[in-house]
């Protein structure tokens, strides 16, 4: 119970008792169901965009002058091992989960840098079970160093354009809360 003072108008104070009930559970569960929702679409479109990138920079490979990809070289283990990689470091975005929609620089390179080395042990550990010697290295190194840099790109600004597309200034609801300051400490886990 929290006591709430109104003055009526011959200047006594009067206090009411107000029941605040406990946040209902389905509450909490509804922003951390958006929140994954958001997170597993993060996660979609940066597994797309490095497999996107793939494609394009093997694509391109043949017109620049540093290196030659075998014509017959198959890349769809390649393609393969990325987007599991892309897959599975969905967890460094998850875990970033609390402060999703102000990610910074560090936070994006901290998550860019997690996915790179997670496709960098499945790739290299694709290449060394099977003795696979036809991609070049070249290739891929380059193609994980521009990688990097796009996925620090999505990490940083996908998540605020996903919040602003989805919790657009429309769909906020304005929120009075009453209570003393004590009594916010049992929203903060809520409101974050």
């Amino acid at each position: 119970c929290r006591l709430l003072s109104l003055c009526p108008p011959a200047g006594e104070v009067r206090t009411a008792r107000i029941e605040v009930p406990p946040l209902a559970p389905h509450f909490c569960s509804m922003f951390s169901q958006r929140l994954r929702g958001l997170i597993n679409l993060h996660v979609a479109f940066a597994t797309a965009a490095a497999l996107l990138l793939m494609a394009g920079y093997a694509s391109v490979m043949p017109y620049l002058p540093i290196s030659r990809l075998n014509p017959d070289l198959n890349l769809a283990p390649y393609y393969l091992c990325v987007a599991v990689g892309m897959i599975i470091s969905g967890r460094f975005v998850q875990q970033k989960a609390g402060q999703y929609h102000r990610l910074g620089w560090a936070d994006a390179a901290w998550i860019s840098t997690r996915q790179i080395g997670v496709i960098v042990l499945l790739v290299f550990g694709f290449m060394f079970t099977f003795k696979d010697r036809s991609l070049s290295r070249l290739f891929m190194g380059t193609y994980l160093a521009i990688s990097w840099f796009t996925l620090v790109l999505i990490n940083q600004g996908l998540p605020k354009l996903l919040s602003r597309l989805f919790f657009e200034e429309a769909r906020r609801v304005p929120t009075l809360f009453v209570g003393t300051l004590a009594s916010l400490e049992r929203l903060k886990g809520w409101l974050d």
